[in-house]
């Protein structure tokens, strides 16, 4: 029994450090990702077959909409994300997707937003 315990522990530390997207800008970043995994797998058309690990999000900014004469921020959230392969000179490399932050819902807008300073943004990748 005392051989197995370490053992456990080790694989469940192991496990848990595995693609944790923390909590950025104070949001839960795994449902944030789980989020984009679920909505890129029904609307995005791939040439490859993808499944959720080769979805990797790059930054994530608070939004205002553009133009707003007195702005303040509303909860909304532009999330980039690419897949594990992405070709950065044919598309910039990247998809993006805004969030509610009430609910995680994650949807394509038509929108024009800007990053709200206040907040800011959070990235994951250096290079982006």
């Amino acid at each position: 029994m005392l051989r197995i315990c370490p053992s456990l522990l080790i694989v469940i530390l192991l496990l848990s450090a595995c693609g944790s997207y923390g909590t950025p800008l104070g949001l839960d970043g795994d449902r944030i990702h789980d989020n984009v995994v679920e909505k890129a797998m029904q609307d995005e058309d791939f040439e490859n077959e993808y499944s959720p690990r080769h979805v990797e999000l790059i930054r994530i900014c608070a939004v205002i909409l553009e133009g707003e004469e007195d702005p303040s921020h509303e909860g909304i959230y532009s999330i980039f994300w690419k897949t594990s392969d992405a070709p950065t000179e044919d598309y910039g490399g990247y998809y993006s997707y805004h969030m509610n932050e009430q609910d995680y819902s994650v949807k394509v807008s038509s929108k024009e937003y800007m990053t709200y300073d206040e907040i800011g943004c959070h990235t994951y990748e250096e290079n982006y």
